[in-house]
């Protein structure tokens, strides 16, 4: 069950997925807005589960980025640089994001079956 609630004045929202608890702040004050993050992230894990995720490539998302992001003069000027390196290794390759227990990783790769078989055994949430 999928619910929002109030800690203080900020909303929250709560629901199951999979067998794992989620629960996170909405970062607002109205309930309307809380009650729409949740849908959204109910849709986002819902299409997570029937892999049916957008595929956007690196040169995509920094784009994106560009486009989005306040950034200083000089910070923008340093990221721009960076991404002309990054390109070249990059590319055009599916950016995916990746979960390892409830942190979340954005990978660029061929694939996320690729980047999982790499990973997997490496990285693993701690048991404590």
């Amino acid at each position: 069950m999928a619910t929002v609630f109030r800690r203080g004045r900020i909303w929250w929202i709560r629901f199951r997925i999979g067998g794992q608890h989620i629960r996170r702040s909405a970062y607002t004050e109205k309930k309307a807005e809380a009650q729409a993050y949740l849908l959204r992230l109910l849709d986002e894990h819902a299409a997570e589960a029937r892999d049916e995720r957008p595929h956007h490539t690196y040169s995509e998302a920094v784009e994106r980025f560009f486009k989005e992001a306040s950034v200083k003069p000089r910070t923008e000027a340093t990221y721009r640089s960076n991404d002309n390196h990054h390109r070249t290794v990059f590319g055009d390759r599916p950016a995916t994001v990746q979960a390892v227990g409830n942190q979340r990783f954005s990978t660029v790769s061929r694939s996320g079956e690729e980047w999982r078989a790499r990973n997997d055994s490496n990285v693993r949430p701690s048991d404590s």
